[in-house]
């Protein structure tokens, strides 16, 4: 086993061996590390990038992740994606296993907001952005991982205090970033296993038990600049969202944000 060695010493942990790891104490993105060094990190698959601080990381269409300094999780894989018909099963297999590690681990009720945002009592304490690309004729996947785990209120602006929290804020008590480290990377080559040998059921499952939207909760979904309300009728076996509209039609959606519950 190897350890993961990084300026925060909650972060020592032993990593097993066939995941090769690039550790930094600082970095603009994780994502980008490997987006802009991909010819020299290709052959290093499993790989995981981490890193102390990250001061320009990035969510979902350009939306930027607020840094907060020390304290949280900043990682990113890059996998090989064998299986491409399943491909929209990834951004479900990532977020289920970081909430199955966060829950393992520490005990609280965390669900995901589709497709894979991590909530805490309602409040975002982490999200997930994943990056598919061709490269030398093979499909990669670069998941970016960022999670608020032992950062204080006073790390957080003013502005985000209502919608934001972290592992600690909740629980009242440190979480041992190291070890969460190992468990989410543990439980997400698990599940793209799984999704690469076609059992979608198996993350289907395990998905909904997280998720925070049940059938016939009313939601307002935006997408391509527009708003639709309708009522959320279930997760398909290709990830995405299906929708029931006022009249009484069914709308499949890849991407696109819950903004409410009504």
């Amino acid at each position: 086993m190897k350890k993961l060695y990084l300026t925060s010493p909650d972060r020592e942990y032993p990593i097993p061996d066939f995941i090769n790891m690039k550790d930094m104490p600082a970095c603009i993105s994780t994502n980008e590390y490997i987006n802009e060094n991909l010819d020299s990190l290709s052959g290093d698959i499993p790989l995981l990038v981490s890193a102390d601080i990250q001061t320009g990381g990035k969510g979902r269409d350009g939306r930027k992740w607020i840094p907060v300094g020390e304290g949280g999780i900043y990682m990113s894989y890059l996998l090989n994606i064998n299986n491409r018909e399943n491909i929209g099963l990834l951004s479900l297999a990532a977020g289920t296993a970081v909430a199955e590690a966060i829950a393992g681990k520490t005990g609280l009720n965390v669900q995901l907001k589709w497709p894979n945002d991590i909530e805490l009592s309602g409040l975002k304490a982490g999200g997930i952005l994943i990056e598919n690309k061709l490269f030398n004729k093979s499909m990669l996947a670069v998941i970016g991982i960022g999670l608020n785990v032992n950062v204080g209120q006073q790390q957080l602006r003013e502005d985000i205090l209502k919608t934001a929290t972290s592992l600690s804020m909740i629980s009242g008590r440190q979480a041992n970033m190291g070890e969460l480290i190992l468990r989410i990377s543990e439980y997400l080559l698990y599940f793209t296993g799984i999704m690469e040998n076609g059992l979608y059921e198996n993350i289907l499952e395990r998905y909904l038990l997280y998720l925070k939207h049940k059938p016939g909760d009313e939601i307002s979904f935006h997408h391509s600049g527009e708003t639709i309300n309708g009522k959320f009728k279930k997760i398909n076996d290709k990830g995405a969202l299906v929708l029931k509209l006022k009249d009484g039609k069914e709308e499949t959606f890849f991407s696109g944000e819950i903004h409410t519950i009504v």
